[in-house]
């Protein structure tokens, strides 16, 4: 078992509700560590080592890969799951439970994505609960492409995986896979929101949330619970 991955690590900016504790890494846009009681809600790779699939880092602004890699309203280049998660964002503002992190645009990001705008993501420790704000502003003179997305390594024993109960998305059947040599790995039509029952009492319910052009607020909230009671969650987009 490595070490250097034991929570917390230097690089790891700590929020703290009641129960909850919360790990964001803002030079990644990454939230690196959820955890209600002994609960560790998120993945972190404290046995392997392997820093490339962990935690919730923030895809933006495209969500998975482009055809062929290319940005076709500007005939440009973009990398799978966007730029966010490559660049270091500032910190504008931290208490003990909350953080807002922000990433502006520059010559070089205007190379290939070429608006002027500001991102700013604002994550809050509650009570059993990670909130997290992404604000995306457009201060260009057209429409802005966007489609940004969460990824969320959630810990799973893998033992448990074939126990996981799950109301959609469509056509995705846990006991149909094979989780030790080939675990799913295809696209499916996602209704906006899945609710998993996690092995044992657990439930988590997530709402996921999708903005497109202009200045858009999507909120997502993602609650997780020991306790034998349904756990509400919140998502909610609007526009300025």
């Amino acid at each position: 078992m490595t070490t250097l991955m034991n929570f917390p690590t230097s690089s790891e900016h700590i929020l703290s509700s009641g129960n909850t504790t919360i790990g964001i890494i803002p030079e990644l846009s990454l939230v690196s560590h959820f955890q209600v009681g002994s609960w560790q809600v998120l993945y972190r790779p404290e046995e392997t080592g392997n820093v490339k699939r962990w935690g919730m880092p923030l895809m933006i602004p495209n969500f998975s890969r482009l055809k062929n890699g290319i940005f076709k309203e500007k005939d440009t280049l973009l990398p799978i799951h966007g730029f966010g998660r490559s660049l270091p964002w500032t910190v504008i503002e931290q208490d003990s439970s909350r953080i807002s992190i922000q990433l502006m645009s520059d010559a070089e990001i205007r190379y290939n994505y070429p608006y002027d705008f500001i991102f700013t993501a604002a994550m809050v420790a509650g009570e059993e609960m990670l909130t997290y704000t992404l604000t995306m502003e457009n201060y260009s003179d057209e429409v802005m492409p966007i489609a940004p997305g969460f990824h969320p390594y959630f810990a799973v024993a893998q033992q448990d995986k074939a126990k996981l109960a799950i109301d959609g998305p469509p056509g995705f059947d846990i006991s149909a896979f094979q989780w030790d040599t080939n675990p799913p790995d295809n696209p499916y039509p996602f209704p906006h929101r899945v609710t998993v029952r996690f092995p044992v009492v657990v439930l988590l319910l997530l709402l996921n949330c999708q903005a497109s052009t202009g200045i858009r607020l999507p909120i997502c909230k993602f609650s997780a619970s020991q306790h034998q009671r349904p756990i509400t969650s919140l998502c909610v987009l609007s526009q300025q």
